[in-house]
């Protein structure tokens, strides 16, 4: 449909990026496609999708870190590059490890005629019964600070760690102005900070939710046209855990004049519990994910297994085959 915008986020395997701008473009002829393509990831031009056919590649992207402001900088950047050069009413965020399991004309129509202003998965992060009691506020009420990083700690003792962190975990327990904050995965070993100066009140309620988002042009431009103003906001956010899964929901959830339905539209296949991380989907889920009716599922590896890409292919298209 003509003004929708499919952003993906992308630091992966080219061939599966072009394989999924193929299939976008074989369920929505008139879209438009952009990535943005980690920048410490090394270059993508946009020739890769030469014969596709409306395919764009942001031209200064950033270097997106997990668990940081990179992330929300990133989606900052390339949305205000479409508003500025593109015919844009609606903008898709996906992942370069998304991949569409229903037509999506359906999708785009229902969206257009929903009354809604975006769609995308929410709730209040400080009650929310999802996460772990206190994540919310461990997230978001802390300014966090990294530590530096002690090069030769993988020769400290076994015992000596198990102890380090037994003490971190009473020193978290214990009081609620401090809180450490362990590495993981990208992020660092940091020390948070409780922050009297934290926005949230009884009329900037904080929120939480998923990262991938549906937003018509109305959302993206009170986003920016908020952060404009409010350039503490994103100063603050900048220095708690996450903040991708926070700040664009916080902004537009406390704006009355916005109508936000509750559903990020994806399938996601998850380890464990919804707070972990997503498993890849390989051939033997293909039954499951298309008994969804979202149009997109996360996450795909084509070097895992590049037949559930030929089955969703033929299974999306299959109203058109003559």
């Amino acid at each position: 449909m003509k003004g929708f915008v499919y952003l993906v986020f992308s630091h992966g395997d080219t061939h599966q990026l072009i394989r999924l701008a193929k299939a976008i473009r074989r369920l929505s002829p008139q879209s438009a496609i952009v990535f943005h393509h980690d920048a410490s990831s090394g270059p993508l031009s946009s020739a890769e999708f030469d014969g596709i056919g409306n395919v764009h590649v942001i031209p200064t992207p950033i270097a997106v870190k997990w668990g940081d402001i990179s992330f929300v900088d990133a989606f900052i950047l390339s949305s205000r590059w479409i508003l500025d050069n593109l015919d844009t009413e609606w903008l898709i965020t996906l992942s370069g490890m998304d991949y569409p399991i229903q037509p999506l004309a359906e999708f785009e129509l229902s969206l257009s005629k929903s009354g809604f202003d975006g769609a995308f998965r929410f709730f209040e992060a400080f009650t929310h019964p999802g996460w772990p009691k206190g994540e919310g506020e461990k997230r978001y009420r802390y300014s966090y600070y990294q530590l530096p990083e002690f090069t030769y700690y993988y020769r400290v003792p076994q015992r000596i760690k198990e102890s380090l962190a037994s003490l971190v975990s009473i020193i978290n327990k214990s009081q609620s102005w401090i809180k450490i904050r362990p590495g993981y995965r990208n992020l660092k070993t940091a020390v948070g900070i409780q922050n009297g100066l934290a926005p949230f009140n009884d009329r900037m309620v904080c929120y939480g939710g998923w990262d991938w988002f549906n937003l018509n042009k109305k959302s993206l431009n009170e986003i920016h046209r908020f952060l404009n103003h409010n350039q503490s906001f994103r100063n603050y956010y900048k220095r708690t855990t996450l903040p991708s899964e926070s700040m664009v929901h916080t902004i537009l959830l406390n704006n009355p004049e916005f109508k936000i339905d509750n559903d990020a539209h994806r399938h996601i296949k998850w380890i464990g519990s919804a707070s972990a991380s997503p498993s890849t989907i390989t051939t033997e889920d293909f039954e499951s994910i298309i008994q969804s009716k979202h149009p997109f599922a996360r996450k795909f590896n084509i070097n895992v297994d590049q037949a559930i890409f030929d089955k969703l292919d033929n299974w999306t298209q299959r109203d058109t085959v003559d």
